[in-house]
């Protein structure tokens, strides 16, 4: 089910805040984000998005469900982790080493594979570290999902991604933030006021807010992006 992917009753305006996917790789990336936001809806909370050790998050992997864990790259440096989780959805997801480098072919593999997805239409989308290295500095051995976002959304977050705090070595599991959610699930960066409001609308189309935590997560999205808009 795409939830709001395809808006294509969009004026010039809105389609700075939000603009419709294109529909050559709107189901890949549709797929991808529903991982994420079934995941708050059923749970009430985040999903993991990096583990201290790739040992972590194989723990995890056996623990949620009836999962295949597949080598996805070189070196044993990627995984790719799906299957049917306890709680009643499909997961599928990538998995590297956060040292890995080749992370964007490992995206267009998953793309082409699962998806029927030319590579040549996936040129503005980019294959993303969930959690930024840089915060991960204190955690050598540390794995990471990698996610397709947009490169409108996902080019002018590297500022805003220098003003986070770096995570402590000792964390072994680190969960969606709200304000990288946003990143993931807003195809535009916005500008100001205007902008976020069209693209909160369209973000809450997508997250199926009955559960009051999630409306907080939902609502936390929007309150820290608001920090760093001009």
């Amino acid at each position: 089910m795409i939830r709001g992917a395809l808006n294509g009753g969009v004026t010039k305006g809105q389609q700075l805040a939000w603009r419709a996917l294109n529909e050559a790789y709107a189901s890949y990336l549709m797929s991808t984000r529903l991982d994420f936001a079934c995941w708050l809806e059923q749970t009430g909370a985040p999903p993991p998005v990096s583990f201290n050790t790739a040992a972590n998050l194989r723990d995890w992997c056996k623990n949620i469900g009836h999962m295949k864990i597949e080598p996805f790259g070189r070196l044993s440096g990627a995984l790719r982790v799906h299957g049917a989780l306890h709680a009643g959805w499909y997961y599928d997801q990538i998995w590297t080493d956060k040292r890995y480098s080749g992370y964007r072919r490992l995206m267009l593999k998953h793309a082409i594979d699962g998806f029927d997805v030319n590579p040549k239409d996936l040129s503005g989308v980019d294959a993303d570290h969930v959690v930024a290295r840089n915060l991960l500095k204190r955690m050598p051995k540390a794995w990471v999902a990698v996610f397709p976002v947009p490169a409108n959304a996902n080019r002018g977050f590297g500022r805003i991604e220098s003003h986070l705090p770096k995570f402590a070595p000792n964390k072994n599991t680190i969960s969606l933030t709200p304000i990288t959610a946003f990143k993931l699930f807003c195809t535009h960066l916005p500008r100001n006021g205007t902008e976020l409001a069209l693209a909160m609308r369209d973000i809450r189309g997508q997250i199926m807010n009955n559960d009051i935590n999630v409306v907080r997560f939902v609502d936390a999205m929007e309150k820290d992006i608001r920090r760093f808009l001009n």
